[in-house]
């Protein structure tokens, strides 16, 4: 039976429909008046030229310097030059006035051509100004983006006063304001999804639904938006990896040189199991077997330079073979079917966007099931506001953003992981009904173990089986059945890696990790106390960087007080900082009544991510996008506490924390996927796959003139 949502006096789901499409006009109108308000105040200016007067040199640098009349304030600048208008550029300003008559630094902005909203200023000084000057250098990463190089590039530089802004339609800005006004609209207190879990059970499952479907989707969006990692060329997408006139791209790259991401390692693989060899079909250069050590890397470096002859980066090498100590279960569901399909490769991105759908999608139906079972007086609301603060903890803008071989294992492991443990939840639902659980135990175990096939550390949600099955041993019993199910899947998997493993390294336990050809000899790796709480504070504790200019997050200080060799990358920020509703959650949980029980279990949770995050700064170091691997065990453990504090306290008493946790994570999100399009994301994206056409549109479309 349809049922009436309050005040609104229709049905609940036609009232979210309404209320998006309110949310979609009000985005539309902002997006053409507020967010273009400059271009309308400045249709009637009149634009003129700058005389230039001179130029001086500052500190080394040519700076152009131009006559300026009493009221200049907004500037466009125009560049001359053979590649002004692919570049990058680096623009400082320079200024005298009456408060400072020599030329002095007003401040820097970054600018393309392309975009002619990224060459227009506005500019402060103190008092009149007597004159205005520029000085431009080319901007980050421009030469590892346009093959002709950066020297010499811009040969003249004009000024332009009182010019009109050009109208700019972003259809980022305009999505992302939909987003939040239709949030907030359809889950305010008296809103249509005000009804209970239990009061409207079609309603719920038609919201949850439908806020999976807009995850996804906007997910996709995002990966679209970067089309270097799509693998799908068109004449009008993606044109500059079109090969030949062909619809799609194979991707299929053979110069190591060329592959900076070593997107093309399960490729490689795919071809060696095709061929019956778990070894890959690229032989590694002679001089290889010559060196005292192979793991060192100036010792390869050495003879790169002397003999020209590339090795495979990243790539694990053993007894004269190269190996992918990735997981292997990547390969076997995509790109081994689809080589012996077509002989092509699996584009990569595309594989990242399925396991990152089928993670949303896991994450949405695990939430579900406990919400029903386990807090079915739970607002659907609330629900709502606890799904999209959980998908936003999981830290999946690094997986949006570099959709590269090494988020592909990550995400199948996160899938896979979130799956099991909604199968295990339902074995936990029909508890008193053995032959009822068994299907769902096997389930469990069998994506339990698929995970250590994919990224084995995830494979830490194991240990949600002892409380469970502690539980079903009190309540019930575990009847040889139960634990068939459980046990075999788990054998089989483990006797199939095992098996994996002898034959490539001469042991069942190792994975071969430690014969990566990286920047360092991983078997030489230290073990130290204070290594592992430099991680743990990177990781989970570290504040963020912010700024008041675009892209606003910046990488956090990567400094560490450990003296010793330890990789890193700087990353943005711990979980607590770049996913405010993990550290929310967690206080809700520590505020909430009768919690004992879910309380344990989000302890576990995050006792997981802990072990997790310092197991990954033992064995590699700190890495921004490890955040994968444990983000979403804290994210988990904080839905449980958003939903047990809304249980013992009231709807009132937990929506103020819970939305503020919620708004907070999505600006990080937000900040963080806008910093990662951005060459300030260098460390983690990568200089080799940086948009500037991109980065200029975001730029524009988030920046106040």
């Amino acid at each position: 039976m349809l049922k009436a949502s309050g005040r609104e006096g229709l049905d609940p789901r036609i009232a979210v429909v309404a209320l998006m499409a309110v949310a979609a006009v009000a985005a539309a109108l902002l997006e053409v008046t507020v967010f273009n308000l400059n271009h309308w105040l400045t249709r009637g200016s009149r634009p003129y030229e700058l005389a230039a007067v001179r130029t001086e040199q500052v500190d080394g640098t040519d700076v152009y310097v131009f006559d300026a009349p009493a009221d200049l304030s907004l500037v466009q600048v125009s560049f001359q030059g053979e590649m002004a208008y692919n570049q990058l550029l680096d623009v400082t300003f320079w200024g005298s006035d009456q408060g400072q008559p020599g030329l002095h630094k007003l401040g820097e902005a970054e600018m393309w051509p392309y975009n002619p909203l990224t060459c227009i200023e506005r500019l402060h000084f103190y008092g009149e100004p007597a004159a205005v000057g520029v000085s431009v250098e080319a901007g980050a990463g421009t030469e590892t983006v346009f093959a002709a190089g950066s020297d010499a590039a811009v040969t003249g530089v004009s000024l332009t006063a009182d010019p009109v802004v050009p109208r700019d339609l972003s259809p980022q800005r305009a999505g992302a304001v939909f987003a939040v006004i239709a949030l907030a609209l359809i889950v305010r207190r008296r809103g249509p999804l005000g009804a209970t879990a239990s009061q409207d059970p079609g309603l719920f499952r038609f919201a949850t639904a439908g806020v999976t479907l807009v995850l996804v989707l906007g997910s996709a969006a995002v990966f679209f938006s970067k089309p270097a990692y799509t693998g799908i060329a068109t004449g009008f997408y993606n044109q500059a990896y079109l090969e030949e006139g062909a619809a799609a791209s194979t991707f299929s790259v053979e110069d190591v040189d060329q592959d900076p991401y070593s997107t093309n390692r399960y490729f490689e693989l795919a071809r060696a199991f095709a061929a019956g060899r778990t070894s890959l079909l690229i032989d590694p250069p002679a001089w290889m077997r010559e060196l005292d050590n192979p793991y060192d890397r100036a010792q390869r470096q050495e003879m790169v330079d002397r003999t020209g002859e590339y090795y495979l980066w990243d790539c694990a090498y053993y007894d004269g073979s190269y190996y992918v100590y990735f997981g292997v279960l990547p390969a076997l569901v995509f790109y081994l079917p689809f080589y012996l399909l077509t002989g092509a490769t699996f584009p990569g991105g595309v594989a990242v966007m399925t396991c990152c759908a089928a993670f949303t999608a896991g994450l949405a139906a695990l939430l579900f099931r406990i919400a029903r079972r386990w807090f079915p007086a739970t607002r659907i609301s609330t629900f709502v506001l606890v799904l999209v603060g959980a998908w936003a903890s999981s830290a999946l803008v690094f997986a949006f953003a570099r959709a590269a071989v090494y988020e592909l294992p990550m995400t199948m492991g996160m899938a896979l992981a979130v799956w099991s443990l909604w199968a295990l939840a339902g074995a936990m639902e029909r508890m008193g009904d053995p032959r009822a659980q068994m299907p769902w135990y096997a389930a469990a175990s069998t994506l339990v173990a698929l995970t250590f096939a994919s990224r084995p550390q995830l494979g830490i949600v194991l240990l949600a089986f002892i409380p469970a099955l502690a539980v079903q041993s009190r309540r019930d019993r575990i009847t040889p059945g139960i634990a068939a199910c459980v046990a075999a899947p788990l054998t089989v998997v483990a006797a199939a890696l095992m098996a994996y493993n002898a034959a490539r390294f001469g042991s069942p336990f190792d994975f071969g990790a430690n014969y990566n050809l990286t920047t360092n000899d991983m078997r030489q790796r230290p073990r130290s106390i204070l290594m592992e709480l430099q991680g743990l504070f990177s990781c989970i504790l570290q504040p963020a960087n912010i700024s008041a200019r675009f892209p606003y997050l910046l990488p956090a200080d990567a400094q560490t007080g450990y003296v010793g060799s330890m990789v890193t990358e700087p990353g943005f920020g711990g979980v607590f900082a770049l996913a405010p509703f993990t550290l929310a959650g967690l206080v809700a949980m520590a505020l909430a009544d009768r919690r004992r029980v879910w309380a344990g279990i989000a302890g576990g949770l995050v006792a997981c991510a802990v072990v997790v995050a310092a197991f990954d700064t033992m064995g590699a170091g700190i890495l921004g996008r490890y955040d994968l691997d444990f983000f979403f065990l804290f994210a988990l453990a904080a839905t449980l506490g958003f939903l047990s504090f809304e249980r013992s306290r009231g709807h009132k008493v937990s929506r103020a924390l819970l939305s503020g946790g919620v708004g907070a994570t999505m600006l990080m999100g937000g900040l963080l996927l806008l910093a990662m399009f951005s060459h300030e994301g260098r460390s983690t994206v990568g200089f080799f796959l940086f948009d500037a056409r991109t980065w200029a549109d975001l730029s524009a479309a988030f920046t106040l003139l």
